[in-house]
């Protein structure tokens, strides 16, 4: 025994061993759990100096400290990495949806149809037409369109002196000129 406490002074005494932290969960009388950290030169130094310093009834676990903290410096530096990596795809998504929203906007123009506004002349329907269309303060046939998305069939007929014949020849015209898809109307 004396020659184990001489072995041990001489290592404190050349620095070979250091003074580790040693986390223990422990209970007591009153069997209420407790964790302390103790620091000690090894593990049984540590455990007799808690019989003798503490109310201990039983120890439930006893662990180098310094490893768990490791351990939660590598979860810490994990969970960082994976804020870091979650950023980056967040900023990789909005750019992908930007870039999207424009390819978007880029086909929507696309595909658009152009409509330039044709004044009524130049538009081949009925002189009785055009002249009704001009006394409804039309000019272009682009806004006889735009009148007619407002307010549908409805719209046309409630003027004076159109009838649904008129309405059908303006149908028509929005079919060829591609302002309307082509459709099975029952024509009046």
């Amino acid at each position: 025994m004396e020659n184990q406490r001489d072995s041990l002074t001489n290592q404190l005494q050349d620095n070979t061993i250091k003074r580790k932290m040693y986390k223990i969960e422990f209970y007591d009388f009153t069997m209420e759990d407790h964790i302390i950290y103790l620091s000690g030169y090894s593990k049984d130094l540590v455990i007799a100096r808690l019989y003798r310093e503490y109310n201990v009834n039983g120890i439930w676990t006893i662990s180098e400290a310094q490893q768990e903290e490791n351990n939660s410096q590598n979860i810490e530096d994990q969970l960082q990495e994976t804020k870091e990596a979650l950023s980056t795809l967040q900023r990789q998504v909005e750019q992908q949806q930007q870039q999207i929203e424009r390819l978007l906007e880029h086909f929507e123009e696309s595909q658009a149809p152009k409509r330039e506004k044709i004044p009524l002349e130049k538009v081949p329907m009925s002189e009785r037409l055009t002249t009704l269309l001009r006394n409804q303060g039309f000019d272009n046939f682009v806004d006889v369109f735009s009148f007619y998305q407002k307010n549908h069939d409805r719209g046309f007929l409630i003027m004076k002196n159109f009838g649904r014949k008129s309405l059908n020849e303006v149908k028509d015209l929005f079919k060829e000129y591609g302002f309307l898809e082509e459709r099975n109307n029952v024509r009046w």
